[in-house]
């Protein structure tokens, strides 16, 4: 992603966005704070809580392991969870506030059993799902938690305790704020000529213009290469030593188990190659001085294992600029829906795994077995 992003700037464009619903405009949340985006209580820390509310996320689905320390707290230490989405089967007991934005205004107003329960709580937390940066009344949501973070900050923020946290779904999703891929107001209102997919395959079709050019850079030939007009092959992770980002803002260096198949290269190596055909090359040769870039971005990305720590004064400010960003925003009361209806196929390689077919076809209800067109061979594999 740092190389894109630094190949795209040097081409004069700020043009950038996600591959999710939305993405094509600035997060909700902003990213000039990192506890923004973040899981400040970091996942050994759910432990520590012992009231936890659920704003518009699945743990079960979107982080299992996590889901399993909540679960772990609720049968041991008599744990109190709220709930506020789409009913879900969380393997533990929760109350169950409601599943829109009137739900959390009931909840800050006072109203309903759970509300003394998290008064009373010693570490009360709130987690945020990422799909609610993606919602309709993201903002306004996001302003009512903001406000309440604030007003309740003598529990929810002190030098011990960050009870604000946001569950981040989608691999290296951190990372990309950290980096600041996340688009700008005038990409949000550009009509794009050419398009580069980088491994971006949950891209709404519908937000590509036809006479638009495509090309998809990714692997299995999912549905950003049906897109494409051009298809450069590039490295499975586990066919690359690279450097990931995970909800709580640790980066994790991954290491390549086999090598790329085919003319498949790491994705770094082809923007980079792609960078000197265009007559801009990029000033990095090898993964070494790749890595030092990341430190010029940010000393974080290469503090492998460490979290980095936050204070509460800098996720205070965070929590109020957020209040003014989304100030003025109306809840319309969508209703928060499950960002996960699959959880056997939720990127191009479990979509095209005969394995994760068989478990759709017996565990997923419902005619939409949610098949990619690679995916046709694993659908006739067991069919």
């Amino acid at each position: 992603m740092v190389a894109l992003k630094d190949f795209v700037n040097r081409l004069g464009s700020d043009n950038l966005c996600l591959d999710q619903p939305g993405g094509s405009e600035p997060p909700a949340h902003g990213v000039d704070v990192r506890s923004n985006y973040l899981f400040n209580s970091t996942i050994p820390g759910v432990e520590r809580a012992d009231a936890i509310l659920l704003v518009g996320t699945n743990p079960r689905h979107e982080a299992a392991v996590l889901n399993s320390r909540i679960r772990k707290s609720w049968l041991h230490s008599g744990l109190e969870v709220g709930y506020i989405g789409d009913r879900a089967d969380t393997t533990y007991g929760y109350d169950y506030l409601g599943q829109d934005a009137k739900a959390l205004s009931d909840f800050i107003a006072g109203k309903g059993p759970f509300v003394e329960k998290f008064k009373n709580a010693k570490k009360p937390l709130i987690i945020v799902g990422s799909a609610l940066a993606e919602h309709p009344d993201g903002k306004a949501i996001y302003n009512q938690l903001a406000r309440f973070v604030e007003t309740n900050k003598a529990k929810l923020l002190t030098p011990e305790w960050n009870g604000f946290s946001v569950l981040q779904r989608i691999a290296s999703r951190p990372a990309a704020y950290d980096i600041g891929f996340v688009p700008s107001k005038r990409a949000s209102q550009t009509k794009p000529k050419f398009i580069y997919l980088l491994n971006a395959d949950e891209v709404d079709p519908k937000s590509i213009p036809q006479d638009a050019f495509v090309v998809y850079q990714g692997h299995h030939g999912d549905l950003g290469a049906q897109l494409a007009d051009v298809c450069l092959p590039a490295a499975a992770y586990t066919e690359k030593s690279t450097t990931w980002v995970n909800t709580e803002g640790r980066a994790q260096m991954g290491r390549a188990a086999v090598p790329p198949p085919g003319a498949a290269r790491e994705d770094w190596k082809i923007v980079r190659a792609l960078s000197e055909v265009v007559g801009s090359p990029l000033p990095y040769d090898d993964v070494l001085e790749l890595r030092d870039r990341l430190w010029e971005i940010s000393p974080t990305l290469v503090r492998y294992d460490v979290t980095e720590p936050i204070s509460a004064d800098v996720a205070l400010a965070g929590l109020k600029t957020l209040a003014t960003q989304t100030a003025g925003a109306k809840a319309t009361n969508t209703p928060l829906r499950k960002p996960i209806e699959n959880f056997y196929q939720t990127d191009p390689i479990s979509r095209a795994s005969v394995t994760m077919a068989q478990c759709t076809r017996a565990f997923v209800k419902g005619e939409n077995y949610g098949f990619s067109e690679i995916g046709k061979e694993s659908q006739a594999a067991f069919a």
